[in-house]
């Protein structure tokens, strides 16, 4: 794992093995919250770590 650290305003560029990127940009840091942006192609799906969870159980509450 790759610990990194940011300021607000800056960003991060993660590129895939096709070539492709995505970028991380963390928009504002307010108490123990960070607000990120993200930019990549709309076929590289992104989720919140909670959701792939459940999407790898099969356990989301409906």
């Amino acid at each position: 794992m790759l610990v990194l650290q940011r300021k607000a305003g800056q960003a991060i560029v993660i590129r895939l093995v096709d070539g492709r990127r995505v970028t991380v940009h963390v928009v504002r840091i307010r108490g123990h919250q960070v607000h990120l942006a993200i930019d990549g192609d709309r076929d590289i799906p992104v989720v919140r770590g909670e959701i792939a969870r459940e999407l790898v159980t099969g356990d989301a509450d409906r």
